[in-house]
């Protein structure tokens, strides 16, 4: 399994980069730039997020975003009184709607 991480510093997806540390997961760390709050950075086309932001998970090819979704991937086994339950990518692309709304696109009305 090949796993890009898209990282920019001081931003969510430091806390991707801790984890993956402490799992000893083997990966690649791609710097991405991402337009600040303050008006600093600047968006980089070569951002696979879909907002030009951090942090983004490349595994095998398929980008996941939200880093509430992306961490429960790297870790692959069942969740606790929930066999066959799992994660993965495919479990956590199937989730990426759900939390992209909840966290980005209705954070003005929530």
């Amino acid at each position: 399994m090949s796993m890009i991480i898209h990282h920019a510093p001081q931003s969510r997806s430091t806390r991707l980069l801790w984890l993956l540390e402490e799992l000893g997961a083997d990966y690649r760390i791609h710097y991405v730039d991402i337009l600040r709050r303050e008006g600093q950075g600047r968006t980089d086309p070569a951002n696979p997020h879909p907002l030009k932001q951090a942090p983004a998970l490349e595994i095998d090819g398929q980008v996941l975003i939200e880093s509430v979704l992306i961490l429960p991937v790297p870790d692959r086994s069942p969740p606790r009184g929930r066999p066959g339950a799992g994660t993965g990518p495919i479990r956590a692309g199937r989730n990426i709607c759900r939390g992209w709304a909840s966290t980005t696109m209705c954070w003005r009305r929530c």
